[in-house]
């Protein structure tokens, strides 16, 4: 059975808003078999310019998944708005674990001026 479990730094920090909108998230969820998965829960946009995605990683397979050099994609009706490769040496999403996470694309990894809803996020397998 999925679970949904919170890195202990957003367990802490996470408003109540937020773990609401995850939680419901999570319970909407409908796995697409044994596969790793992301699903948006909301974008923002920092100080910094900096594209936020939060979002919820899936691991509906039976092992661990290390987020080391994962090329993510932000994709709307086949059209790429994101991309950028991330490495998190402490993410591991657990086996039959949801987790939520904060992708940060840096400006220049993403199209400026463009509304980023209703799309979805992929890794991009560049084996």
């Amino acid at each position: 059975m999925q679970r949904l479990i919170y890195e202990d730094a957003w367990a802490r920090t996470i408003s109540e808003k937020d773990r609401i909108i995850i939680e419901n998230s999570f319970k909407n969820a409908l796995p697409k078999g044994n596969s790793i998965e992301i699903t948006l829960v909301r974008w923002d946009m920092n100080y910094k310019n900096e594209l936020l995605l939060i979002a919820l990683i899936h691991n509906y397979t039976k092992h661990d998944f290390p987020f080391i050099k994962r090329n993510l994609q932000y994709v709307h009706n086949g059209r790429i708005f994101a991309e950028n490769t991330f490495t998190y040496p402490n993410l591991v999403v657990q086996a039959r674990t949801s987790m939520p996470w904060t992708f940060i694309f840096p400006k220049g990894s993403y199209k400026e001026n463009e509304e980023f809803d209703n799309g979805s996020i992929e890794i991009v397998d560049r084996a």
